[in-house]
């Protein structure tokens, strides 16, 4: 049966990521700013969760995959497979700048951005603004 998020569905967030910390920081953050996230450490445990998932009724579910992994499996390879699955919302976390990528490699991902959970980022944006 697939699995179907039934509670503001456009607040839905995935992450995989190995670093404990970045996970940690996530789900502070993710309560912080009312973000329904499920975080997945391993590729394993997260292929099974997609293997679950039904992209139709899960459209707007938002996927946060690691690059470096430390796993046999790099992060692009994993947003491949998530974007082969019909998943549009998909970006790539990463220390590295987006230059650092072959951009016909990453052009189906909707972006790469750093560690911080980018609703925080822009958060913390709109409040400096404010503060101006």
């Amino acid at each position: 049966m697939p699995i179907v998020f039934h509670e503001e569905i456009a607040n839905d967030v995935v992450l995989l990521d190995d670093d404990p910390l970045i996970c940690q920081v996530w789900s502070m953050k993710a309560k912080q700013g009312s973000k329904k996230l499920k975080i997945f450490n391993t590729c394993d445990q997260f292929l099974i969760f997609l293997d679950q998932l039904d992209a139709l009724q899960n459209a707007n579910v938002e996927f946060f995959i690691d690059h470096e992994l430390g796993g046999s499996m790099k992060g692009i390879e994993v947003a491949k497979i998530i974007y082969g699955r019909g998943f549009r919302k998909i970006f790539l976390t990463t220390g590295h700048e987006a230059d650092h990528f072959d951009p016909k490699e990453i052009s189906f991902l909707k972006g790469v951005i750093g560690k911080t959970p980018p609703w925080h980022r822009l958060s913390g944006e709109v409040a400096q603004m404010k503060d101006k």
